[in-house]
C-alpha cells in the first residue's frame, strides 16, 4: 500500500498458514514457515537451541481458573473445596516451572491493577477443608460426610482434558477427589470436550468448571462477577460486588483504582467464586535464516512482531 501512513511497507506479502501444532516446530526448522507460536515447553526450547532458531517468551494476557456454581454449592462448601486444591504440583508438573506460575487473585498479572504481593487465601489442607464443611452443616457419620438430612456431600467438576486428563489442573482434581473421599465426600470428575464442558457450565449442570480467560486488556470484571454480567456462569449476585465493580470503572486515578480492584478481588476470593490457578507464558519462535532479526521487536503481552510487520 503506497499510501500507508508509515510509508510503503517493506514486506510486500504476508502468508498466514494453518499448521497442526504437532508439525509447527518441524516446519519452522525446515524454513517452510518463518515465525510460529508453538507450545512453550522444554522440548520445544531444546529443538530451538539445537537448530539455531530464536524465541521470545511472554506472559499470556489471561489466566487459568476454577469456577464454582454458587447456586449449586453453598459458601462454606465452596471454601472447603478450595482448601482441597493443591495447585502448585499440578500446574508445574504440566507446564514446567519456567512456563507458568501460580497466581493468587482472579486477574492476569500483565495488568497494572493486579495486586502485587497478594498471598495465598486458601491453604491446601484437609483439616481446614473439614472445618469449612462442618461450618456448612456436614458431619462425618459411618465413613460418610453428610448433612443434617443424612445426604452425602457430592459435587461434580467439569474439565476439558479430552478424556485423557490432558490439562494443567487435572492432577489437582484427582488429588482433591481422593482427599474428599478420605473425608467421606465425593468429587466426580467429568473429563469432557470443550462443547460439553461449556454446555454443563451454561445450563448449571456443572458444580465446578475449569477454564481459562484470554485476551484480557483491562481490569473490568463486570462481565464475570456482576449480577447482570454476560459471563457470570458462577451465578453469583451480591450488591457489594456490583457496587465495587461499578466504582472501578469510573475511577481514573490509577492508585485509587488499584486499591478498589484489590478489595474487589479479595471479596471474590473470600466468597469462593473463582479459584485462580495459573499465569502461563506464550512462545513466539523465529527462523533467523529467513528473517532479519534486528527488525523483530522484543515481544510483550500486548506488542508483538505483528505490530511491526510493515
Amino acid at each position: 500500500n503506497p499510501d500507508y501512513f508509515l510509508g510503503v511497507p517493506k514486506t510486500e506479502t504476508v502468508r498466514w498458514q494453518y499448521i497442526p501444532r504437532a508439525d509447527l516446530m518441524q516446519n519452522l526448522i525446515t524454513g517452510v514457515i518463518d515465525i510460529a507460536n508453538p507450545d512453550s515447553n522444554k522440548e520445544n526450547i531444546e529443538l530451538i537451541e539445537q537448530n539455531n532458531l530464536e524465541y521470545d517468551l511472554v506472559d499470556n494476557d489471561g489466566y487459568g481458573y476454577m469456577g464454582m456454581n454458587t447456586e449449586n454449592v453453598p459458601l462454606n462448601v465452596r471454601r472447603g473445596i478450595f482448601s482441597l486444591m493443591n495447585r502448585g504440583p499440578s500446574v508445574e508438573g504440566y507446564f514446567g516451572e519456567e512456563f507458568a506460575s501460580i497466581i493468587e487473585r482472579s486477574m492476569t498479572t500483565v495488568l497494572a491493577e493486579y495486586p502485587q504481593g497478594a498471598t495465598q487465601y486458601y491453604e491446601y489442607s484437609k483439616d481446614k477443608a473439614l472445618e469449612f464443611f462442618t461450618q456448612a452443616g456436614y458431619k462425618q457419620e459411618n465413613g460418610s460426610l453428610v448433612d443434617e438430612n443424612g445426604k452425602k456431600l457430592v459435587v461434580n467438576a467439569y474439565i476439558g482434558g479430552s478424556g485423557e486428563g490432558d490439562h494443567p489442573a487435572y492432577a489437582m482434581l484427582t488429588q482433591a477427589s481422593s482427599d474428599l473421599a478420605s473425608l467421606g465426600g465425593e468429587l466426580q470428575i467429568q473429563d469432557v470436550d470443550f462443547a460439553n464442558l461449556q454446555a454443563a457450565m451454561n445450563d448449571g449442570t456443572a458444580d465446578i468448571f475449569i477454564l481459562a480467560w484470554s485476551a484480557i486488556n483491562n481490569c473490568d470484571k463486570t462481565a464475570q462477577f456482576h449480577k447482570d454480567g454476560g459471563q457470570n456462569r458462577y451465578r453469583f449476585s451480591d450488591p457489594k460486588m456490583d457496587k465495587m465493580l461499578e466504582d472501578i470503572m469510573v475511577t481514573i486515578d490509577i492508585d485509587e483504582r488499584k486499591e478498589l480492584v484489590s478489595q474487589m478481588l479479595d471479596f471474590a476470593i473470600d466468597n469462593a467464586i473463582e479459584l485462580p490457578l495459573y499465569q502461563r507464558k506464550n512462545m513466539f519462535a523465529y527462523n533467523p535464516g529467513n528473517l532479519n532479526m534486528d527488525t523483530i521487536p522484543e515481544a510483550t503481552s500486548f506488542y508483538k512482531y505483528k505490530d511491526e510487520l510493515w
